[in-house]
């Protein structure tokens, strides 16, 4: 049996990609999210009104009942053996070394996205509120927090033994960036269920270039931008033949020198924007998807 847990912030898709593995490969999944819920709903008889409120519950939960309260909560009633385990939404570093406790073989990965990119995915939850969006992420984050008992997922993504950097756009079976993300996990498991990963350096992958296709995203509005940069380098030297052409005798060398220096400087400039533009479009493709509307979390 492979034990596998994902680590990651809010809208990384941890929780889409699980999904995707227990439908298409018949993983179990076990989420602390689902407990610590449980558990506020059963204490406060009610539901919590946002994240911070659950934070703040589960904060106070394990001050009273130890750090890796929940841990034990969502794992002890497992059963040893049958299908491939997913564990999901550990936030305390202690929830994260309970389970390698209890499941010496497990695999730690640790999903990146970039929180603009989380953004993008999450902005219609948030109803275009991104103060509300960032606050929710440092108080996830545990930032210039150092209590024992806050959670935080900094000390947790520390913990991984694999790091997966993935880009924007909705998981979906389909999509190219999250079938090259499929088979990553899919390999990486096979392999350290056989050889066991380090624990202190973990492995770095960034999924992008494992995308079909990715490197052909080569549409009109990348085109006309490199075409932009060329039509600036080719100013530059038409610019110098002109200031050559239309200056006297003695004053053409410093006219052409002027104005091919000028020219140089603009295509330079231009030849710049043009490949972070078109670096940024390659990064941030987003193939269709039939589940643009989901929330990734």
């Amino acid at each position: 049996m492979a034990v596998i847990a994902f680590v990651g912030s809010f809208g990384s898709g941890c929780t889409a990609i699980s999904e995707i593995l227990v439908k298409e490969h018949k993983y179990k999944s076990v989420s602390l999210d689902v407990a610590v819920r449980g558990d506020f709903f059963k204490t406060k008889k009610k539901n919590p009104g946002n994240r911070v409120e659950l934070y703040d519950f589960a904060d106070e939960q394990r001050m009273r009942q130890g750090t890796d309260y929940y841990a034990k909560m969502a794992l002890d009633s497992l059963k040893g053996g049958g299908a491939n385990l997913i564990i999901n939404d550990m936030k305390h570093a202690d929830e994260v070394l309970y389970a390698k406790r209890k499941f010496p073989k497990i695999i730690i990965f640790g999903i990146y996205t970039e929180t603009a990119d989380r953004w993008e995915r999450l902005k219609d939850a948030y109803k275009g509120d991104k103060r509300a969006f960032e606050q929710d992420d440092r108080r996830e984050q545990g930032i210039n927090d150092d209590s024992p008992y806050r959670q935080s997922m900094n000390k947790c993504f520390a913990k991984s033994n694999v790091i997966l950097r993935t880009s924007g756009g909705v998981i979906a079976s389909g999509n190219p960036h999250t079938e090259a993300l499929k088979a990553i996990l899919l390999a990486k498991i096979a392999y350290y269920t056989k050889y066991p990963p380090s624990e202190s350096k973990p492995e770095i992958i960034d999924v992008m270039p494992h995308a079909k296709g990715w490197k052909w995203n080569f549409g009109p509005q990348s085109t006309m931008v490199l075409a932009l940069s060329l039509a600036a380098i080719i100013g530059g030297g038409l610019l110098g033949v002109i200031g050559y052409a239309i200056s006297p005798g003695d004053a053409q060398s410093l006219t052409t020198f002027t104005h091919v220096g000028i020219g140089a400087k603009v295509g330079a400039v231009v030849c710049l924007i043009g490949l972070i533009v078109y670096g940024e479009m390659l990064r941030r493709q987003k193939p269709n998807t039939a589940d643009e509307d989901s929330e990734d979390r």
